[in-house]
């Protein structure tokens, strides 16, 4: 019995695991240069839907590679229709005594017989698969780490970790110095008031007057919040509102490192292993920021836009989206899910396999038995695994595999046809020669 939950399981976890690996991580790389390649040729022409237009045309690149292939799938797919009355009549021939041994060895071996004399091998049909499964786990690391392949997207996270770090940086300055206030305050204060200068008195008037009790609020409420605001007192709330406002830039950087923003951080960058290579997660360094801004949703875009306010951020996130933006709201860089607009991937990555699947059942209706009730049960099974499957990869590894799904379908159709016809005309060769040898006795015997 086909297990649907142990399949997905096996694709999810072991075909498709955390890591590239030895064999993925190069086919990354080099799917990586052949789409940056492709990416900067799209976009001289259009920054619009640029990322997706690069993932159909390396995709179809990818298909016509794999025709000599396709073409041996095919011929080999209409051979076994052709044979499959010849393999009906060897099965019944042996089926009554299939428990033995010997007879199973005898059926086989009638089997291979009959492969080796229409030149028909069995796996022919397995291989470009075999190659196209690297090609769509290698393109899901891809759409996972875009900014590492695409140097246009890498571009724009660049500037844009320049202006974040550069405010951060400038507020935790003016915070250094806010501090050092405080703390002169604080000296100031030990002392009696009748032993305090006028300018000593000024300075505390000042920094009161500025910022009141915040060294205390700013221990009590380290970021603001909502919940936060609802507890404090009316001179509370205006007093940590304004200096919020003052270095909104260091409450988001804390924020970052605190609260739900920090899982955007990659696991082995929060707490690398002491012999690793990889550095521990730093604000302050582009490099960082770049791996953490690929995993932000586009929530979390909208809350840096807010933060920052600033033109070139805007400019940077609008060309992002404008690239990674597929019609509808889908972004190509983000998991497609059942929700909307994802699941119109997932609907066609399911739909485009059932098609595929039944135009295929649909040419090979004369295959009787097990074979044909495996093949239903696989036409139904196969696009629902695929839609799964897709609606847990980012949306541009569907698009790859929608795209792929129609030009099989296509290529089905056209390589069908052709094959088909090729061998109706050997047939028909074949059997004029098989006409012609008696008549030619028949003459020799008449001289």
């Amino acid at each position: 019995m086909f297990n649907i939950g142990a399949f997905i399981t096996f694709l999810t976890d072991v075909i498709i695991p955390d890591e590239p690996g030895f064999i993925v991580g190069p086919i990354s790389w080099v799917l990586g240069i052949i789409l940056n390649f492709v990416f900067n040729l799209v976009y001289i022409f259009t920054e619009n839907l640029s990322l997706g237009i690069t993932i159909i045309v390396v995709t179809i690149i990818a298909r016509f590679l794999m025709l000599p292939l396709a073409f041996k799938q095919q011929k080999s797919m209409v051979v076994m229709r052709k044979i499959q009355p010849e393999i009906k009549k060897i099965q019944d021939k042996y089926k009554d005594d299939m428990a033995d041994p010997e007879v199973k060895r005898k059926m086989n071996t009638e089997m291979q017989k009959l492969y080796s004399k229409h030149n028909y091998n069995p796996l022919s049909g397995c291989l470009p698969l075999i190659i196209q499964l690297p090609i769509f786990i290698a393109l899901y690391y891809i759409m996972q780490n875009s900014y590492a392949f695409i140097d246009t997207i890498n571009d724009s996270y660049s500037e844009i970790s320049s202006v974040v770090i550069q405010n951060v940086a400038d507020d935790r300055e003016e915070d250094l110095k806010i501090i050092e206030q405080m703390d002169n305050v604080t000296v100031i204060k030990q002392k009696g008031e009748d032993e305090r200068t006028a300018e000593e008195n000024k300075t505390i008037e000042e920094y009161e007057r500025k910022y009141g009790n915040i060294d205390a609020l700013r221990q009590k409420f380290p970021a603001l919040r909502e919940d936060d605001l609802n507890k404090m007192t009316e001179d509370e709330k205006n007093s940590l509102t304004n200096y919020y406002k003052e270095h909104k830039y260091i409450f988001w950087a804390r924020d970052f490192y605190r609260n739900e923003l920090y899982k955007m951080i990659p696991e082995d960058m929060k707490n690398p292993e002491p012999d690793s290579d990889v550095e521990e997660f730093d604000i302050s360094k582009p490099e960082h920021m770049a791996k953490a801004f690929d995993k932000f949703s586009l929530d979390k875009w909208g809350r840096i836009k807010n933060v920052f306010e600033d033109e070139k951020i805007n400019q940077n996130l609008e060309k992002k989206e404008n690239i990674e933006d597929f019609g509808i709201g889908i972004n190509l860089t983000e998991i497609a899910g059942f929700g909307f607009p994802g699941i119109v991937i997932t609907l066609l990555s399911g739909i485009t396999t059932f098609l595929s699947s039944w135009l295929m059942m649909r040419k090979n209706k004369n295959m009787g038995g097990a074979a044909q009730s495996q093949q239903k049960i696989m036409m139904i099974t196969m696009p629902l695994i695929m839609a799964w499957i897709t609606s847990t990869l980012p949306c541009g590894v569907g698009l790859y595999w929608i795209t792929s799904n129609v030009f099989m379908i296509v290529q089905q159709q056209a390589l069908n046809k052709y094959y088909e016809n090729k061998l109706e005309l050997e047939a028909s060769k074949s059997k004029n020669v098989i006409e012609e040898v008696p008549e030619k006795r028949n003459r020799k015997s008449k001289r």
